[in-house]
């Protein structure tokens, strides 16, 4: 039976994790609307008038370290 302290230690994980992925989220947000949507060619087509530039790849950079943050955070296996 898990005690009071495991229960403690993984929402203390989760809140991390959680955190991790939300900055890494916002960061890229940050980066994708800091950029003209005209800037680059584009990368990959969502709708006729939607998709990922070039200059938004960037923004892929802070929301897998944001990912790769909240893994780390979460895993048990380390401790």
């Amino acid at each position: 039976m898990p005690t009071g302290g495991s229960r403690s230690s993984t929402a203390q994980r989760l809140v991390a994790a959680l955190v991790a992925l939300g900055l890494g989220l916002t960061a890229a947000v940050l980066a994708v609307a800091g950029h003209p949507p005209w800037e680059g060619p584009t990368v990959l087509s969502l709708t006729e008038t939607h998709g990922l530039h070039q200059g938004d790849v960037i923004a892929l950079i802070p929301l897998g370290a944001g990912a790769w943050l909240a893994w780390w955070c979460w895993d048990e296996r380390r401790r």
